[in-house]
């Protein structure tokens, strides 16, 4: 039955058999005959399928998801527990465009070498909506995000201020900007409101780093973190309604002691 739920999660966090056989060192049949099997013995549709496109999860997949990376994380602890030779707990986590390149690199580099004695870390970039709902679907341990995040599941937590400035080619017509969801949209939604701008031109990027190397090129302007940029882009301060914090989240009521600790290392090394 584990063999079924490792399939059934790696199918449901891709939407893709193609990319859970590549993730899993299996085949797409394989994976195909384990969904079955467990739709049978469960008496329900997982997914439903549209010929090449993206599956799409049924309401029972995302019940089932929830209990399943719970279930996968107990039973991960107990073989830690009762082991002679116990395995390196796998803990995934996720940080925003912004984070990735400013903050959480020094922050790693603050954690006890004796961390990565006790986990296989595996850490991913998204924006700040993305990682809210993966955190909520246990997929993420925890995320740092760019905006505060009212949620009665997730706790979020202050851990570092940023400035936002208004960067790149200031005559410029035309704007970078993130795509909704994350949080320096967010806040360059609300600068164009602030002074009644409408882009004429305007390009979303959904990676920071391209356009921090395209104000370089000296291609528009947008929003960015002062800390994102050097001394060869211009830039623009703005007012304290644009100095923003980097906050952690996770889960309200989470138990699991090799996440609650790793956290509460995280609070320490910042």
């Amino acid at each position: 039955m584990f063999k079924l739920l490792r399939t059934f999660v790696a199918v449901y966090e891709t939407l893709s058999f193609s990319q859970a056989a590549s993730q899993l060192f299996s085949s797409q049949p394989s994976l195909s005959l384990h969904i079955k099997q467990l739709e049978e013995h469960l008496n329900t549709q997982l997914f439903i399928r549209n010929g090449k496109a993206k599956l799409e999860p049924t309401p029972n997949a995302t019940r089932l998801y929830q209990s399943t990376t719970k279930i996968l994380k107990e039973w991960q602890a107990i073989q830690t527990d009762i082991s002679d030779n116990p395995k390196k707990y796998e803990l995934l986590f996720a940080c925003s465009q912004t984070s990735a390149h400013t903050f959480v690199p020094h922050l790693l580099s603050q954690l006890s070498p004796s961390i990565y004695n006790t986990y296989d870390l595996t850490v991913e970039v998204h924006n700040s909506k993305e990682i809210l709902d993966n955190v909520l679907n246990h997929r993420f341990a925890f995320g740092i995000v760019e905006k505060p995040i009212h949620h009665n599941l997730i706790i979020t937590e202050k851990i570092k201020t940023d400035q936002l400035v208004l960067a790149g080619n200031l005559q410029s017509d035309t704007w970078l900007l993130r795509e909704e969801g994350s949080g320096v949209y967010h806040y360059t939604k609300k600068y164009l409101n602030q002074h009644n701008i409408v882009p004429q031109n305007s390009i979303v990027i959904k990676n920071n780093q391209l356009i921090v190397d395209l104000l370089k090129q000296g291609v528009g302007k947008s929003i960015v973190s002062l800390d994102a940029i050097d001394d060869s882009i211009k830039f623009q301060t703005l007012n304290d309604s644009f100095l923003r914090h980097f906050y952690l989240i996770y889960q309200k009521f989470e138990t699991h002691p090799s996440i609650t600790n790793f956290i509460n290392d995280i609070k320490k090394a910042i």
